[in-house]
């Protein structure tokens, strides 16, 4: 059972797109530090400007991000196989979102110490990080700054790459 959940969660690991440059090696090194964490339905995992103590990664159910900006008017949904948290991490800030699960969920927590261990030893992990966040937002603030009034879903949702999908 235990080398099961390892798989798994190694599975989910190699699967983000800001670890693939590493090997199965340091992709295990990750998953070690991992340890599942249940949350129940309607739980707030983490609230804006808290201080940041880990990145999430969503083993099952769902969570709903706010973010506190006015170019996301709505909430953002990420479910299974996709993760959050680590923007706060990474610049070393407070909390930019809420984020509020809408199922059980099962979440892996990587911890801001082990997180930071990790950007020093894999430089490049931080680098994609803050091209994938530079990226999405210049693609949002385009899409909302058309002076059409059907800005269409896609485009306001032009954040969520940002937020942590993992391809399928």
């Amino acid at each position: 059972m235990r080398r099961r959940n390892f798989l798994v969660t190694w599975k989910t690991v190699a699967d983000v797109p800001l670890f693939s440059d590493l090997n199965a090696g340091e992709i295990a090194e990750i998953t070690r530090l991992l340890h599942p964490h249940g949350v129940p339905a309607h739980h707030v995992v983490v609230h804006h400007s808290d201080a940041s103590d880990a990145m999430y990664f969503i083993m099952s159910g769902e969570v709903e991000v706010e973010v506190e900006i006015e170019i996301t008017p709505t909430p953002v949904r990420l479910k299974e196989g996709q993760y959050f948290g680590e923007i706060a991490l990474l610049k070393d800030i407070e909390r930019t979102a809420t984020v509020i699960t809408n199922k059980d969920c099962q979440l892996l927590p990587l911890p801001a110490t082990d997180f930071r261990n990790l950007m020093k030893r894999h430089p490049n992990i931080s680098e994609k990080i803050t091209g994938r966040r530079t990226s999405a937002c210049k693609s949002l603030r385009s899409a909302t700054a058309t002076p059409t009034t059907n800005v269409s879903r896609a485009q306001r949702y032009a954040i969520q790459p940002a937020l942590g999908t993992i391809p399928h």
